[in-house]
Order: structure tokens, then C-alpha cells, then sequence
């Protein structure tokens, strides 16, 4: 049932990006409305807390160097980070977001070895 609507445009190239999606969709066993839900979670997760992007005048005036955030390294979480952990198996660090960070901190193959700042 559908509760919002939004504005396509008419032209060609709209038209063929709306046919690629559908295609894409259907070979995936989805919906266009899935494909387009999946997104906008993706992209509120990503600026729930904020955008992190600063305009250039601002940090010129503040003498500060702009670093992006660091994102979790688990697979399909977009999620700042807000520790780096080791995965002992293969020794090698992940950077982990509060969510993850609560599931490896008691795991027998994982240790945090910092949090960030």
C-alpha cells in the first residue's frame, strides 16, 4: 500500500535508469519500492548523526585539517566508528562502531585495542 510518492523525471535518461533499476530488481528477486527503501536506509544511517562534511571557509578559519570519519569495517554497516579492533584469526584491525563493538568485546577471537577519539 503505497503512503509516500516522490517526483521522476520524463526524460530519456531517467527513463532508462528507472528500466535498469527494475530489470536489476527483478534478477534479484526485488522490488523497485525494495531497491529504493534499501537506499534511503543506507543514507539515513550514514547522516543520522550528522553530515560530517564541513564547509572549506570554516575550516580554513579554524586552522583545522578536515579528517572524513573512519567507517565500521563489518560487512554492510555504515555506521561511524568508534574503536579499532583485532580479529585474532588473522591478526589483522577493523575499525568497529558502538554496535559491533558490543558483540566482539567478550569474543574469544577478537581484542579492541583502541577506541577513537
Amino acid at each position: 500500500m503505497p503512503f509516500k510518492s516522490f517526483y521522476w523525471p520524463k526524460d530519456e535518461e531517467a527513463r532508462r535508469l528507472w528500466n535498469e533499476a527494475k530489470m536489476i530488481a527483478k534478477r534479484e528477486g526485488k522490488s523497485v519500492s525494495e531497491l529504493i527503501r534499501e537506499f534511503l536506509e543506507q543514507y539515513v544511517r550514514l547522516h543520522e548523526p550528522g553530515n560530517p562534511q564541513q564547509r572549506l571557509d570554516t575550516i580554513i578559519r579554524l586552522g583545522k585539517k578536515y579528517v572524513a570519519p573512519k567507517i565500521c569495517g563489518f560487512k554492510d554497516c555504515y555506521r561511524n566508528a568508534v574503536a579499532v579492533a583485532t580479529y585474532l584469526n588473522h591478526n589483522k584491525d577493523y575499525f568497529i562502531c558502538d554496535q559491533h563493538l558490543k558483540e566482539v568485546k567478550n569474543h574469544p577471537n577478537w581484542r579492541v585495542k583502541k577506541f577513537l577519539e
